[in-house]
């Protein structure tokens, strides 16, 4: 199954391939910003304020093996795949800027 969707406030779509485990960021310009600044719980049960992370794609975090990103997509936010442990893989031609942490807890990234 393919699920898919827009990030809101920018012109980047996304698209989940669940039998190919691959997130495909397509569109074009600039990666949206995937944090936000509000108060929520960590893994350890304490409350935090800001950092928490709201990328449209984050249900399947745990799920992704590869990324595949457009080459009219310009920039990775920050913490944008944050704690994806099961990447393995990520193209991205286009890409001119990373955002700080956008592969943090990447453990299989190589």
């Amino acid at each position: 199954m393919i699920y898919s969707g827009k990030q809101d406030g920018s012109a980047i779509e996304w698209a989940f391939d669940d039998a190919a485990k691959t997130l495909t960021i397509s569109g074009h310009g600039c990666m949206g910003d995937v944090l936000v600044s509000e108060s929520y719980i960590d893994a350890e049960g304490n409350e935090r304020q800001g950092g928490a992370r709201k990328a449209p794609w984050d249900e399947f975090a745990s799920i992704v093996e590869r990324i595949e990103v457009h080459p009219d997509v310009l920039t990775i936010a920050p913490a944008a795949f944050y704690g994806f442990g099961n990447l393995v893989e990520a193209r991205m031609p286009g890409v001119a800027i990373i955002g700080n942490g956008a592969f943090y807890l990447c453990k299989n990234l190589a």
